[in-house]
């Protein structure tokens, strides 16, 4: 068991980025998409972690998921009705949520038995900082 963030999360949010970028013309597609990746990138985290499929926090997994889902809905609502823009907005919030699920599972994964989800403003800020972040000038 490593305190470093398993190497899976960088890879599974530049590909919840490019799923949420393809699937931005169609109203919440990409949320019907990333529930299931974000549970898939919580199981490798518990993986990484050392922990078996059945001692992972799955109702907890699952709350994050979709309270980070629906931050991510809110914020992304928006600029929903400008398609370029909105496909930038997706890509990058989707990049951010998972990122921030990905962070939250490697912390929640060290005493599953005592995870909880974060609140909707915590994610929902976690998703702004991100998706600030991506858009500040190198």
């Amino acid at each position: 068991m490593t305190d470093a963030m398993p190497p899976v999360v960088g890879p599974a949010s530049w590909g919840a980025a490019a799923v949420a970028a393809v699937l931005s013309p169609i109203p919440l597609a990409d949320e019907v998409v990333l529930f299931p990746a974000l549970l898939g990138v919580g199981a490798a985290v518990g993986r990484a972690r050392g922990l078996p499929l059945r001692a992972l926090p799955w109702g907890a997994f699952a709350a994050t998921a979709a309270i980070g889902l629906a931050a991510r809905a809110g914020i992304n609502l928006a600029v929903s009705y400008l398609p370029g823009i909105a496909a930038v907005a997706n890509a990058t919030t989707a990049y951010a949520l998972t990122h921030a699920f990905g962070a939250w599972a490697h912390a929640a994964c060290i005493d599953p038995s005592r995870a909880r989800p974060p609140s909707y403003s915590d994610l929902a800020d976690a998703i702004r900082s991100g998706w600030r972040a991506a858009r500040a000038p190198a």
